[in-house]
């Protein structure tokens, strides 16, 4: 199924509302080879859910966003303050530009530990 959606165009690079990628949900060894021949990337909110600070700081040295926010307003330096890595954190805050704090006023849940 996968081979056929990918032959028909399907967007390897879209994202979810946790602003994850197909790559990043893809559980048989199968799909993500078929996506990685497609040109598919881990996101940078997978990397920095999972602690993955080498990918983290590969996505960013290509160009990944770090103030990007996936549809629920989190960024990669929420979820990974959330899960607990504090070498991905400290890695986003030693950037030459660190990732703006917080997150929109307006977000319902109000789970971060940073504030705008």
């Amino acid at each position: 199924m996968v081979q056929v959606l990918l032959k028909v165009g399907a967007d390897v690079e879209a994202k979810e509302m946790a602003g994850k990628t197909p790559l990043d949900l893809a559980r048989n060894d199968e799909v993500k080879t078929a996506l990685r021949e497609h040109g598919a990337k881990h996101s940078l909110v997978y990397a920095a859910e999972e602690g993955m600070v080498e990918l983290v700081a590969d996505l960013i040295n290509e160009g990944a966003e770090v103030n990007e926010k996936a549809q629920n307003g989190e960024t990669s330096l929420h979820v990974a303050s959330m899960s607990g890595h504090a070498a991905v954190v400290q890695h986003h805050l030693s950037l030459p530009e660190p990732p703006r704090l917080g997150l929109d006023r307006g977000f319902q849940s109000r789970r971060a530990p940073i504030w705008e």
